[in-house]
């Protein structure tokens, strides 16, 4: 990974209700690109609470994997993710930092991560490459409740 930016900064309306914290609440933004195989093939715009993320902003983030870090370092399980999952067109800095032409297409996931105790931990953008990403999904049904 290469960090982009690490700053501090109040929550948008948005943000706050995600990470269910108040509005204003001061939250810290991580953004990078990450990698595989030395190619640049996303970037992650993530959003955490300040007591963690002001944790996170001191940790390389160069080679670590923040879930690791979380559950790992700072005893947190993580419970659910919620995602949703959409086309996407590159903007001019995303091209950029992927290496593609602007207006390539690709594959935007909003995420957001929970604990076990259901507090949300992270919310997140990430933006793939539209060529470097493969993703599976199974869906379980639960018995019906119809009564016969």
């Amino acid at each position: 990974s290469k960090v982009i930016s690490l700053k501090e900064l109040r929550a948008s309306d948005h943000v706050a209700e995600k990470l269910k914290v108040a509005k204003n609440a001061k939250v810290s933004e991580i953004k990078r690109v990450r990698y595989l195989n030395r190619d640049p093939v996303s970037i992650e715009t993530s959003y955490f609470p300040e007591a963690i993320g002001r944790r996170l902003i001191k940790e390389d983030l160069t080679s670590k994997d923040i879930f690791l870090i979380l559950e790992n370092d700072y005893g947190i399980v993580l419970g659910d993710a919620e995602l949703v999952v959409g086309a996407y067109l590159a903007d001019d800095l995303q091209a950029r930092l992927l290496g593609m032409e602007s207006g390539f297409p690709m594959l935007h996931i909003e995420r957001l991560t929970s604990a076990a105790n259901g507090q949300p931990v992270s919310y997140e953008h990430l933006y793939h490459h539209g060529d470097s990403f493969k993703y599976k999904v199974r869906v379980e049904r639960s018995p019906s409740k119809v009564k016969k």
